[in-house]
């Protein structure tokens, strides 16, 4: 499987990557949900106003935000990842 570099710089290899969300700007966002995405990391990375992504892999948590996130999460794909994408607020 092939090695990918986020734009955050971060490179993982997507056979590694255990479950991808991505939240586009507007996108209906569960406050538990974030919680548990964010343990740990500054909850500033996660507004309705960003995209966002969350890559979870065997060893390590990734978050990407804005214009970034959207292209990361093309790039998942296309190296065969399963991106969930999450349904925009009506």
């Amino acid at each position: 499987m092939p090695a990918l570099t986020l734009s955050t710089g971060v490179r993982l290899r997507s056979e590694d990557v255990e479950r991808a969300d991505f939240y586009a700007r507007g996108s209906v966002r569960s406050d538990d949900l974030l919680n548990v995405l964010l343990s740990g990391h500054d909850a500033a990375l996660a507004t309705r106003e960003q995209d966002f992504l969350h890559v979870r892999t065997v060893n390590n948590v990734v978050h990407v935000t804005g214009s970034g996130a959207i292209q990361d999460a093309t790039a998942l794909e296309e190296a065969g990842v399963c991106v969930y994408r999450r349904p925009l607020a009506p």
